[in-house]
């Protein structure tokens, strides 16, 4: 099992490291001023379990930390391995590992950066420079907010507030327009958080609809496209998901995903933290919200 396996976020591992060292500890590891004051971070980082190498970016930077991270939370915290600079002005929107393919994926609001990675036993977690596949719009607002890849290692592109949606081939790194699963809003330009989650398997993304409050299903296979009921209480304009039901006790084993499971949705800004619990055909069945300010 890989983290490309879980749509680019092996959660059991990732949430594990955050639990045992915080993020500010990961960052000032790396060689960073300080942790940012909301959530948005979190698509900033990503695991490479295989490897035991963790990858962690900031939303005021162009470069990423990698961490070796120790096989036991007693071994101490992780150590830095290496650095890589991202050769852009614009943020970094989101970085994904596809460890069975060796490869990072690094998106900022214009194109993609692909960078092949080596194992730790190289001298250099790269081996050379980045392919970069820039959006094929010049459009304001078809911005990239996210980015996450499917079964066979092929990369989603969300763009004008994942309302324009691009495809990147994983054989051939080429790029073209996929989807336009609802219509845009015309403010969808400044919808640049990270808005998508794709099911654990690589087969579907569950994607924030830009235009209300609800969680739209897109078979990645298929294109089809089911919004889900029932809307959402919240507003997730603002809200990073992530697979709850990854998180385990035992740090270094490999998660089976479950048919069915839970989104945890964190709001960027820490204001509340929602369980949205699936069926197994990807419906929901639950929502909890706790409202962080009221405590």
């Amino acid at each position: 099992m890989t983290s490309q396996q879980h749509g680019g976020r092996d959660t059991r591992h990732l949430v594990r490291v955050i639990r045992w060292c915080s993020v500010a500890a990961l960052l000032a590891a790396a060689g960073c001023e300080h942790a940012p004051a909301n959530n948005l971070h979190l698509a900033l980082v990503d695991y490479w379990p295989e490897q035991q190498l963790l990858f962690v970016g900031s939303l005021n930077s162009n470069q990423i930390d990698v961490l070796r991270v120790p096989s036991s939370p007693r071994a101490g915290p992780p150590d830095y391995f290496d650095r890589i600079t991202i050769p852009t002005r614009s943020p970094i929107k989101r970085i994904v590992v596809d460890g069975q393919r060796g490869r990072l994926w690094a998106a900022d609001l214009h194109g993609v950066h692909v960078y092949p990675l080596k194992p730790p036993g190289s001298a250099s977690v790269m081996p050379g420079p980045a392919t970069v596949i820039p959006i094929p719009s010049i459009r304001y607002d078809d911005r990239i907010n996210d980015i996450g890849l499917d079964a066979h290692g092929n990369a989603f592109v969300y763009t004008r507030g994942s309302a324009l949606i691009y495809r990147i081939d994983g054989a051939t790194l080429t790029i073209e327009e996929w989807l336009r699963p609802f219509k845009a809003r015309t403010d969808a330009g400044a919808l640049l958080q990270p808005r998508v989650i794709h099911s654990k398997d690589g087969l579907y993304a569950l994607v924030q609809s830009p235009r209300d409050a609800r969680l739209i299903r897109i078979d990645l296979r298929t294109r089809k496209v089911t919004p889900l009921d029932p809307p959402l209480s919240l507003n997730l304009q603002c809200g990073l998901l992530l697979w709850a039901d990854d998180w385990g006790d035992d740090f270094m084993a490999l998660p089976v995903p479950p048919f069915s499971g839970t989104i945890k949705a964190l709001d960027c800004e820490d204001r509340w933290i929602a369980d949205i619990a699936l069926d197994e055909d990807l419906r929901i069945t639950d929502m909890t919200v706790l409202n962080r300010q009221a405590r």
